[in-house]
């Protein structure tokens, strides 16, 4: 496992080891209906994370757009779930910490939404690259034997 597969499944196992707990104080929280968003949000994109570092292998990217993608995606999670939780135990949607979670919030949305196109690109990019040991045979060669008809008895 390389450092960055296991950086991402590090991080994915903290985020959704966070989420855990959250759904124990959910109702105990100022807004239990973010709460729960918070919870469900931890435990879905720490498994996302986890998955995506289990995949890194198999990812085509030049190494720049793959440190960019590794960088941006544990970020931009962390970050959803940072503005999702300062929702949850803000008591004014007016306030400073508010406006400030806000803008992390939309930076963290921006970022995952371009890593993710990246790795849509280098998912793509590693099906199309994928070179036939064997070449195909005929469906019928595969059933039976037969490929133009029954045998002749």
């Amino acid at each position: 496992m390389s450092p960055t597969e296991r950086r991402l499944c590090q991080s994915g196992l903290l985020l959704f080891f966070l989420g855990l707990p959250l759904g124990f104080v959910i109702h105990s929280l100022p807004d239990p209906r973010v709460a729960l968003s918070a919870h469900l949000n931890a435990v879905q994109s720490g498994t996302a994370l986890m998955v995506l570092g289990l995949l890194w292998s198999r990812i085509r990217l030049s190494a720049p757009l793959a440190t960019a993608a590794a960088i941006a995606l544990p970020l931009s999670f962390w970050g959803l779930e940072l503005r999702i939780l300062a929702s949850a135990f803000a008591p004014a949607p007016h306030s400073l910490l508010m406006r400030s979670a806000t803008l992390l919030g939309a930076i963290s949305a921006l970022a995952m939404v371009l890593a993710v196109g990246l790795l849509v690109f280098g998912f793509r990019s590693s099906t199309s690259d994928r070179v036939e040991s064997s070449p195909r045979k005929p469906v019928g060669a595969l059933v039976g034997g037969a490929v133009n008809g029954p045998p002749n008895t």
